[in-house]
């Protein structure tokens, strides 16, 4: 018997939350596999996140996707979580970090 296992890179996802107007940014996304499906025009509200880099680590990985997706400049991150994807013959696993916009 064999198995065929599709990987990708690790990721992260960050939660950035105002406590003082009691918010959190997401970001709009274009996803094909939506798109193609009919939905939302392709579109989906996420939070932010995206792929590590080589040699980058999870914190690293975060503070870079929040600069490019919002533009905020963030220097350090809260880690939260770890959560995989799993499906039949793909993997990847993500951490997810949070942020408190002062």
């Amino acid at each position: 018997m064999t198995h065929e296992v599709y990987g990708k890179n690790d990721g992260v996802a960050i939660l950035l939350h105002n406590p003082k107007t009691k918010k959190v940014i997401l970001t709009k996304q274009f996803r094909m596999l939506v798109f193609v499906s009919g939905i939302q025009k392709g579109y989906l509200i996420e939070v932010l996140g995206g792929a590590m880099d080589a040699n980058e680590t999870p914190e690293i990985t975060a503070i870079r996707e929040t600069e490019e997706a919002v533009g905020y400049k963030i220097s350090s991150v809260k880690k939260s979580n770890y959560f995989f994807f799993i499906s039949r013959n793909f993997k990847g696993k993500s951490t997810s970090f949070y942020w408190r916009i002062f």
